[in-house]
């Protein structure tokens, strides 16, 4: 192994390292997230708002539903890769 292949490869696992560290700091913030929600009292002004992480789920799903939606519109509005050659 040479000298450039060594410090890519040292490379890669600082970045990985520093993905892993930044993962981990986000899952905490979204368990931190999750308990404040049980520990202050809120005042309700519809009946799905008393629904323990209902906004959460409401942003998870949203979030996939808007994803898979994208796909499907992109599919329909795809052109073929030579659409704009004479």
């Amino acid at each position: 192994m040479n000298d450039k292949s060594g410090k890519l490869i040292s490379g890669l696992r600082g970045q990985i390292s520093n993905f892993i560290n930044f993962q981990n700091i986000f899952y905490f913030f979204c368990l931190l997230l999750l308990v404040v929600d049980f520990i202050f009292i809120t005042h309700h002004e519809t009946s799905f708002d008393s629904i323990p992480f209902f906004y959460a789920a409401f942003g998870f799903f949203g979030s996939i539903i808007f994803v898979i939606l994208a796909v499907k519109i992109r599919k329909l509005i795809l052109r073929a890769e030579d659409f704009f050659d004479d």
